[in-house]
């Protein structure tokens, strides 16, 4: 099925609201409020090839430094490494698959070598058996990564961090497992910087990818990258009805085109949904208000109806956050308002195998430091 937004929507999507669909909260953080032994503040979820869920949180554990967990699809949760905030790293972002079925990659946004604090690249299996196959220095090869890495051909990754390179901006890296990392490109402010989400490949180890407060305008930019490392603006936003500060990825849709969200910007300041095409024209496709949501942070995901759905970090009925769809012919619906109760600030949506919806809320729950939940449409 091709799927089409219309250029002719613009600013003008429809939009209706509706409590759509069956939400469940299957697990709040941090019971023991004084330890948080099972983590707080959790990163998206991924689905295993067991059928179930695994993610991280950038705090809590026993040494405050985050963990890696388990989920069962009825919420059942193990923790399965707790970070020591020493050389295995601190504050890890959302994991990423590997090849195969029994492990996952991923980095911390600091730790590591002590003289640096720069971050790691680490490798777990289900079991938490953890390896950090890297650490950043801060320099040339960059430093501070915000976001999972991204598997290219054979078995190299690729990333971004958010410091170091040539100009201090950030780098795009390469690594090949038993190797070491090699920046493939660096940020200069006018191609990026600041990058805080996963690259999106486009094949033959060619990625697409935002920056939050790079582009010719400062307000973040959409960005290419080659094989051989050159990295080039896509699309810069002016802070108009564009929008600006795009904080999640892209994603692709069936027409080819990549869609994404940004946090601020817009008729009303409170975000957008857009499309861009390869060659970088950029169509507005939604501008939030409020009660429909707003500042969404998170990526958009493909529906198997074809549909996106996505979440915003506040607005809605209760300025928690909403769960949204926007339809191939420009209808937007609210489907879902948080409350305290359910969580704050909602992460990227996973449609799990059971055609579901898993994720995770950045805070709020019982014990406000974050959640995870199921919403069925």
């Amino acid at each position: 099925m091709s799927l089409l937004l219309a250029p002719a929507l613009g600013l003008t999507a429809l939009s209706s609201r509706a409590e759509a669909g069956t939400f469940t909260s299957l697990y709040s953080f941090c019971a023991d409020l004084t330890i948080c032994v099972d983590g707080s503040f959790p990163n998206d979820l991924l689905q295993g090839s067991d059928g179930n869920f695994y993610g991280t949180t950038a705090g809590g554990g026993n040494f405050s430094a985050g963990t890696v967990f388990k989920v069962t699809p009825d919420g059942s949760l193990s923790t399965l490494y707790t970070f020591t905030g020493d050389i295995d790293g601190s504050t890890p972002n959302a994991l990423a698959k590997g090849k195969g079925s029994k492990f996952f990659y991923g980095t911390t946004q600091v730790g590591g070598n002590p003289d640096a604090s720069s971050g790691t690249v680490f490798k777990i299996d289900t079991a938490g058996n953890l390896s950090t196959l890297y650490t950043f220095t801060g320099a040339s090869d960059g430093g501070n990564p915000l976001a999972a890495p991204t598997l290219g051909s054979g078995y190299a990754l690729y990333g971004t961090t958010s410091a170091g390179g040539q100009f201090g901006a950030g780098t795009i890296y390469k690594f090949l497992p038993n190797s070491s990392v090699s920046a493939l490109g660096s940020f200069n402010f006018n191609n990026g910087s600041g990058s805080s989400a996963e690259l999106l490949s486009t094949g033959k180890n060619n990625f697409v990818g935002t920056s939050t407060i790079g582009g010719q305008f400062g307000l973040g930019n959409i960005y290419q990258v080659n094989a051989k490392g050159k990295v080039t603006s896509l699309y810069s936003f002016t802070g108009g009805s564009d929008g600006e500060l795009p904080n999640a990825g892209l994603i692709l849709g069936a027409d080819g085109n990549y869609y994404g969200t940004t946090e601020e910007g817009g008729d009303l300041g409170l975000g957008t949904i857009f499309q861009v095409s390869p060659i970088g024209t950029l169509t507005t496709l939604y501008t939030f208000s409020g009660p429909d949501g707003a500042s969404p942070t998170s990526a958009l995901v493909l529906g198997s109806d074809g549909n996106f759905y996505g979440t915003t970090s506040s607005g809605g009925d209760f300025g928690f956050g909403t769960i949204f769809q926007l339809t191939p012919d420009g209808t937007f619906t609210v489907l879902y308002s948080f409350n305290s109760t359910d969580g704050a600030a909602p992460n990227t949506l996973l449609l799990a195998s059971d055609g579901a919806f898993y994720s995770t809320t950045t805070s709020g729950g019982l014990y406000g430091q974050g959640t995870i939940f199921k919403f069925q449409p």
